[in-house]
């Protein structure tokens, strides 16, 4: 169902305008259309009027608010300061990351490749068909093996912790934008 709306011309203008434009009376047809027309623009100039002093008023309250200045002073540059703050600690953080990251992933690939070296004589081992040579040279390259892989261990340990501790900004920063919030 529409909504009615007021009607911008009457039925009985209509039909007035029709009979003019129908009896070739233009000038008559003109004037009763510029009648109708003065007569919508007034509502609409009213309402234009109408908001033009909401918002002068609007404006005029927000002029005199005493808290734009300390606000102006104070909070701006107060959240400023604390945005960069965020943005130096994330820096950091992200820095200290990469850094971590990019000795992870050797010491991962050493791992592996070790863990490979192991895995051809180990499986000749758990079938029992090794002879004494091949059984000394498998005790070796464990011993070295599980030597690396304890260093290596230890040392993605920090890393990872590294990584970890890199983390800590995001309880800083939840604290950091809070306070302007």
């Amino acid at each position: 169902m529409m909504a009615k709306t007021s009607a911008v011309i009457s039925l009985e203008q209509a039909k007035n305008l029709v009979s003019h434009l129908v009896q070739g009376h233009f000038d008559l047809a003109d004037e009763l259309t510029a009648v109708i027309c003065e007569s919508n623009t007034t509502g609409l100039f009213s309402k234009v009027g109408l908001l033009t002093r909401q918002l002068h008023s609007s404006l005029e309250d927000f002029n005199f608010d005493p808290r734009i200045p300390d606000f102006a002073l104070h909070d701006i540059p107060d959240a400023r300061e604390h945005l960069s703050d965020i943005i130096n600690m994330m820096d950091k953080a992200a820095n200290r990351e990469m850094d971590s990251l990019g000795g992870d992933l050797p010491m991962a690939e050493h791992l592996n490749d070790n863990i490979q070296m192991v895995i051809p004589n180990w499986n000749v081992s758990m079938t029992r068909d090794v002879c004494i040579g091949q059984f000394k040279i498998q005790c070796h390259q464990q011993d070295y093996f599980i030597k690396t892989s304890e260093s290596d261990a230890d040392e993605l340990r920090k890393l990872l912790t590294e990584i970890l501790m890199a983390q800590d900004f995001q309880a800083l920063t939840d604290q950091i934008i809070r306070k302007p919030i």
